[in-house]
């Protein structure tokens, strides 16, 4: 069953909203915009996402202060996610642009099976884009190992950064 979700903020912080919920169940910082750093806590876990060179196309992603994954843009056209999973595998996804006018990101596995949808909706009375989430069913993808909110956190960070990188789209 789908399951869907919204990242509602702006500059520095988001907060990650279950569908038709209006309390936070996240919240994902960024602390300086310039250094393209992310942190969040989830179940009792911290986590940061901080460049690894100057340009931020590579990305270490730590949990605890251990190293657990790494994000990799690769140029403007899709991001890959080397992640280890909860039996400690190392599992890759790539999230690139998807949809009739590539306004949304679809995060998938190596076999190209869905795991999520990034769906950047502006809002004009709130000046601000709301990211919306759609989490497809992860038992039959090599995310079933996984939890899907880490997941969403690093796929809202890869859409703003293809955002920015290419001007909206």
């Amino acid at each position: 069953m789908m399951r869907y979700y919204t990242f509602e903020g702006r500059f520095s912080k988001y907060n990650l909203l279950e569908d038709q919920k209006s309390q936070a169940i996240l919240t994902l910082y960024f602390p300086k915009w310039f250094k393209r750093e992310a942190k969040f806590e989830w179940k009792q876990q911290f986590f940061a996402v901080a460049p690894k060179n100057f340009t931020g196309m590579k990305m270490l992603v730590s949990r605890n202060n251990r190293e657990v994954g790494e994000l990799e843009q690769e140029w403007k056209i899709q991001f890959t996610f080397r992640l280890e999973d909860n039996s400690g595998m190392t599992k890759y996804f790539t999230i690139k642009k998807a949809g009739a006018f590539k306004r949304e990101y679809l995060l998938a596995d190596y076999q190209l099976q869905p795991i999520l949808t990034v769906k950047p909706v502006w809002n004009w009375q709130k000046w601000q884009f709301i990211y919306k989430f759609e989490v497809y069913p992860l038992e039959e993808t090599e995310a079933k190992e996984l939890d899907p909110v880490p997941m969403m956190c690093y796929s809202l960070i890869a859409a703003r950064q293809f955002m920015r990188s290419n001007n909206h789209g």
